[in-house]
């Protein structure tokens, strides 16, 4: 009852850990994106739509929701707030009665006209400008602006238009009137303020040296009320610049929506092109926000290859898990199978019916648990749950199941053996051809793919696959080889646990599996953390910070499966040390013979799983070669994995052999 609890509990856990991973990696991608947007400049992030003409004042409110059906409706529904900015063509500033003009200096400005102006500028000086009857128009400047200019507060100045520019070479000269200001007040504002489009030309002169004169631009903030006197002051021809600005909500912003999103961005960019800074006739869009969706997919590339890797390794880790947790009890359950077998009973039956009477209702608590942490059923998570369901019953099943008696025929088992070890060598070598051509594939690739990068996701599996495999493959040699050496010691203990590593079969593979998979986590995550740099990408950093977490969850769960199998193996090996005992071993014989059955394979299967994760980045590097890169470091985890592992399979060894004293 206390096996049957202990591995409900093991499922459960399990199968929502890796069903709540890719829900709340959605989740994750989301927030970037949208924070990735909302630390982009305004001129980059939002939208805005550029048209030469002179509207009624009347015309203004209706042509804000007409100029925002120029670009597509997947666009467009990403907007919040929305405002306009009208400005003039270039004019050249002269004083007017007591004003200095200063000597050597050639004045322009264009006058602004914002709207909500007074919301978003405090005033330092005077009073903001207001709409007048008297055949003239009021402006607030900078103080920048105003000493640039040479102007103070009460000037009185006169504009004429500067016949120079293109836009106004084809009108007829005499119906462009001079425009009489009168400077109302001095204003400042924040900068930083989104509502000026990263456009700072209403708030900062630009001034240009020559070897003959300066020149100033400048420009004069309006009130958006005063826009029919500039419409009335600026004469019947004279061309206005429309700015529609549409502020992007970032909150809106989906990553399952990105593809949409990219192709109206293409759209908009093939159908207006460059878009002139002094607009056209006809309305034209511009938005930079194409640049924020191609660094997030940057990013997404390199968070998806690197948790493929963290993510298969913990689910193998978690399958590991279940069944060290099966073996550890199982036994009473082989021995009913074993039975119901010699009655005549069906034991592949029989043990998957007790495997799917576990796995099954813990499966379904496991994703419960995770649809309730991650308030949604996410069809990704529930796929990686009823995975790690599956892998969990077959694993039960073979692990409940009754050994086959074998063969008495010795010509029929060494033919079972030969197809075993051809088969397994057929695997291994399938194994590693497949990761070499991975890895020179990565190595030799000029361009990576657009979207999520499949060759270096597979690939560092792959290559810790072979390795691991090979590893198995070389235990038995290795064990054989340095036994050899031991031979001619007095204590034999060391010896006959090396003889015990080369003949145990299956049950070696764990010792060595578990430590080589959880260092291989924790490897290759602190290497994708630290591989390329500092970052502050948002995607990278939240990324970050999931690897490191499954690294030390990896290292964890490695320890609990290591500690479960020691104990295991103790026991399957008590009848075999008790005859030991009884020929004379002593209890410091007996304690080195279990260090060195178990912490030997823990230890070389720990630093086999640094090597292979290593081997596997190097695969790999070129596919982090981003821009950005995951901005945490976990070599912590990598060290704990070291050092913790073998501990724990020693301090489980030695609290056996003193209990069995």
């Amino acid at each position: 009852m206390r096996w049957a609890a202990a591995l409900f509990l093991v499922v459960t856990v399990s199968t929502a850990a890796v069903a709540a991973l890719p829900p709340l990696y959605a989740d994750a991608q989301n927030e970037a994106l949208r924070e990735e947007a909302a630390q982009s400049s305004p001129r980059e992030r939002d939208l805005e739509v550029v048209q030469a003409a002179r509207l009624p004042a009347a015309r203004l409110e209706r042509a804000s929701a007409e100029r925002l059906r120029t670009v597509p409706a997947e666009l467009a529904g990403l907007v919040g707030d929305r405002t306009l900015l009208v400005e003039t063509p270039l004019y050249t500033l002269s004083s007017l009665g007591d004003s200095p003009t200063p000597a050597g200096t050639s004045r322009f400005l264009t006058l602004r006209a914002h709207e909500q102006l007074a919301e978003h500028v405090r005033l330092v000086q005077g009073r903001l400008p207001e709409s007048t009857t008297e055949g003239r128009l009021e402006v607030a400047l900078t103080a920048a602006t105003a000493a640039a200019l040479s102007v103070r507060l009460g000037d009185r100045l006169l504009l004429e238009p500067d016949l120079r520019q293109p836009q106004l070479r084809s009108l007829n000269f005499d119906r462009l009137p001079s425009v009489y200001l009168e400077v109302a007040g001095i204003v400042a504002a924040r900068t930083e303020d989104d509502y000026w489009f990263g456009d700072l030309r209403s708030l900062r002169p630009r001034i240009e040296e020559t070897e003959t004169q300066r020149l100033v631009f400048a420009s004069g903030l309006i009130p958006f009320t005063a826009y029919p006197d500039l419409l009335g002051e600026t004469g019947a021809v004279m061309p206005l610049t429309y700015r529609w600005r549409y502020a992007v909500d970032a909150p809106r912003l989906e990553a399952p929506a990105l593809d949409g999103l990219e192709a109206a961005v293409r759209s908009v960019e093939l159908r207006y092109g460059a878009v002139a800074e002094t607009g056209s006739p006809v309305p034209e869009a511009r938005t930079g926000i194409g640049r924020i969706f191609e660094r997030f997919r940057e990013q997404q590339r390199v968070a998806s290859a690197s948790l493929s890797f963290a993510g298969a390794g913990f689910l193998g880790l978690a399958l590991v898990v279940i069944v060290a947790v099966a073996l550890a009890g199982g036994a009473a359950q082989r021995r009913a199978l074993t039975l119901a077998r010699d009655r005549g009973g069906s034991v592949g039956a029989a043990a998957a019916t007790a495997a799917l009477a576990l796995v099954v209702p813990a499966a379904f608590v496991g994703l419960a648990v995770a649809t309730a942490l991650t308030q949604r059923l996410d069809p990704a998570g529930l796929a990686l749950g009823l995975v790690l369901a599956a892998g969990a019953t077959i694993a039960i099943a073979a692990v409940v199941a009754p050994r086959a008696p074998k063969s008495q025929d010795a010509v029929a088992a060494r033919e079972q053996r030969e197809l075993r070890d051809r088969r397994r060598a057929a695997l291994e070598a399938t194994l590693v051809t497949v990761a070499i051509a991975g890895a020179v594939a990565l190595r030799t690739r000029t361009a990576a793919p657009q979207g999520f990068d499949a060759l270096a996701a597979v690939t560092p599996i792959l290559v810790v696959l072979a390795v691991g495999a090979l590893s198995l493959r070389l235990l038995p040699a290795v064990a054989r080889w340095v036994g050899n050496r031991l031979r001619g010691r007095t204590d034999l203990a060391p010896t006959l646990a090396l003889r015990r590593i080369e003949r145990q079969g299956a049950l070696g593979a764990p010792p060595l599996v578990v430590p080589l998979v959880a260092t291989a986590v924790a490897t290759f995550a602190s290497l994708t953390v630290g591989g390329a740099g500092e970052a502050s990408a948002p995607l990278l950093e939240t990324v970050g910070d999931a690897l490191a977490a499954i690294s030390y969850l990896s290292v964890v769960y490695a320890a609990a499966a290591i500690v479960i199998v020691v104990v295991v193996l103790v026991r399957e090996r008590a009848e075999e040390d008790g005859r030991l005992a009884a020929l004379g071993l002593r209890c410091r014989s007996a304690l080195a013979l279990g260090l060195t059955q178990f912490v030997p394979p823990i230890a070389g299967g720990a630093l086999t799983g640094a090597l292979a994760a290593a081997l596997a980045f190097a695969a790999v590097r070129p596919a982090f070669d981003a821009a950005d890169a995951i901005a945490l470091e976990a070599p912590f985890a990598v060290a704990l994995a070291l050092t913790t592992l073998p501990l724990a399979g020693a301090v489980v060894v030695g609290l056996s052999r003193r209990r069995a004293a």
